[in-house]
Parts: structure tokens; sequence; C-alpha cells
């Protein structure tokens, strides 16, 4: 990883096919209002893409004639994580910042969130509020899911983060560039398969923040710190949604044994067993209520039920797994001490 740790911002927009979404997100960037004393820099990574995106990041860029250090770099090997760690590789600054491409932030994200990293010594990642925007009205569902798509408060109030599923969404990220490096020292090793493309299977930010909690850092949230988030029509159907929800769902039983340990729990044979009965019961009550309640909230019920049988799907392809994963991940808190 890139040693460089000069006090500042790196600004990562990982791009995937992003050529018509990049113009308003650079534009965003552009019209932040940093003090003097906040050094940063852009950083975007076209990621496998297979439309003009290197061209349209170049050309939108130049349109502001900033002295804001800029470069787009390409990463053939698709997928989010790996875009990421290519923009971490290439940064100079001690604070990440990961917008996607279809964030807008608010004049003031990036001094903000400098303030609050600077701030505060035990704070590793910071996250801020989305909010949805779009050409197309928002459908009426959207509000009951709108956490899954990065468009929701994240907590009831700013500040530290006291749960026990420590966790802030992507979009808008902070982190601190020394969580990657003794996240490295320490041997993590991600369990998950991040997004690819256009595929949805996702969960790597969720990943990220327990990893940095079992190693000791803190999170924190500011609904202050506020970005727009553009959601096109493709978006809002109930296809995705359901697509969405499924991929959500797998992930985040992934990270179970994360939770179990951030939360005390001692894992044992059995935990495989327990925790896969627990989820069969509640996909069973789900597909009841899918079956028998036809005439109460049928898309609730097709959603509940698409979320925990992608969540059974997902417990039972990790059967032979589970118990390295939990050696995998209980090294990083034994290496802590």
């Amino acid at each position: 990883m890139n040693s460089s740790n000069e006090l500042g911002i790196s600004v990562i927009v990982c791009c995937y096919n992003s050529a018509i979404r990049l113009p308003e997100t650079l534009k965003r960037l552009a019209l932040q209002q940093v003090s003097e004393i906040v050094s940063w820099e852009l950083i975007v990574i076209d990621n496998a893409s297979i439309d003009n995106t290197f061209e349209v990041a170049k050309y939108e860029w130049q349109k502001y004639n900033t002295n804001i250090p800029f470069r787009v770099v390409k990463q053939p090997k698709p997928g989010l994580t790996f875009a990421r760690e290519m923009g971490v590789e290439c940064s100079k600054f001690s604070f990440i910042l990961f917008c996607d491409d279809d964030n807008w932030l608010t004049p003031n994200y990036l001094e903000l969130g400098f303030s609050i990293l600077k701030e505060f010594d035990e704070v590793g990642i910071v996250g801020g509020k989305g909010e949805v925007v779009s050409d197309v009205n928002i459908p009426a569902w959207y509000n009951r899911y709108s956490s899954f798509y990065a468009t929701a408060p994240q907590f009831n109030k700013s500040g530290y983060i006291d749960s026990n599923k420590p966790a802030l969404y992507g979009a808008g990220l902070f982190i601190k560039k020394e969580v990657f490096t003794r996240l490295n020292q320490k041997g993590f090793k991600s369990i998950l398969t991040d997004r690819k493309g256009a595929l949805l299977s996702s969960g790597g930010d969720y990943e990220l923040c327990y990893a940095a909690t079992l190693i000791g850092y803190k999170l924190y949230y500011d609904e202050k710190l506020l970005f727009y988030h553009y959601m096109p029509a493709e978006r809002l159907t109930i296809n995705y949604l359901q697509k969405l929800t499924s991929a959500i769902a797998y992930s985040s039983i992934q990270l179970l044994i994360y939770l179990h340990l951030i939360n005390g729990r001692k894992l044992n044979k059995y935990s495989w067993i327990k925790d896969t009965l627990y989820i069969l019961k509640i996909t069973l009550k789900s597909l009841f209520n899918l079956l028998v309640r036809e005439n109460y909230n049928q898309l609730e019920n097709r959603i509940d039920f698409k979320y925990n049988y992608s969540s059974l799907k997902s417990i039972w392809n990790m059967r032979k797994m589970y118990q390295t994963y939990y050696l995998q991940i209980a090294r990083l808190i034994s290496s802590n001490k």
C-alpha cells in the first residue's frame, strides 16, 4: 500500500460505465467549499468500463479549471473492492473519501468530514446521510426500503455509533488510511466477493466497518454530512428492488460471524446449526405470510420472503466455510491484544 500519509483528503470515485452519471458528480466535487488548510485530490478509477468513462472524466473536470490534483486510473480487474484498493494505493493523503459515481456532495462535505477525522483520534470511519434524487417520480414503496439504496438516515442522532451492528453504507464514506494499513498488517482478508460491474453482490463497506471495529476503531455518523444519491428510473422498479434485497441479504449473512464476535458471542461447532435454524424459522414465517396473508401488503410480504430466502441460501452455502471464516476473522481480535 502507498505509504504516503500527508494530512488531507483523497477523494476516490470508482466507476463502471459511468459516462452518463459522472458530469454532475464531478460538478458537485468542483463546487466544494474547502478552506486553504485542507488539501485534497481527486482520483477517478475506471473499473473495466466499456463506455467512454475515461474520456468523460477528463473532459468534465477540465471544465472547472481547478488546481485540485486530478487523475483517472484504469483498473481492468472488475469489482468494487479492487477499484477501491487501487484508489487507496494511488492516494497520497491520510483521509480517504469514497464518493460513488452517483453521489452529489453538498458544498461543505469535505470540510466537515476532514474536521471530524482530525478531531477524533479513535474514529476510523465517518458516514453521512443520503437523500434520493431522480428524474422520475419516487414510487410509494420507496421510503420503506430507502436504507437499501443508501438514502436514509443511518442512525437517530449524530455522534459515535454505539450499536450492536456498527456499520455505515459505503456511499460518501470517509476512512482514515491507517485503518487499511493496520488491517493489512493483521492479515485481513475479505470473505466477500464485492460488486462487479452491473452485478448487485455487495457488502464490502459493511465488512470494512466490522473489521475496523474489531481492531479498536470507532465509527461516527453525522447527519450534516449530506449528499444526494441519484437514482435512475431503472433502479426504481420492483424487479430491481427484489434483486437488490436478495443481494443485500446474501452478503449480510456472510458477515454474521463478525457480528457474533463484535457482540462477544462465543462460537462453537453448533453455531452454524443455530444460525441456520433461526434463519429457517423466519424464512418459513415469511413464506406463510406470503401464501396465506394474500390481502395484506403483498409487496411487503414478497420482499420479506425474498430477503429471508436469500439469507437462508447464504447461510447454507457457508456450511463448509463457517469455521474457516470464524478463525480468519477471530485472528483480527487475537492480533489486536
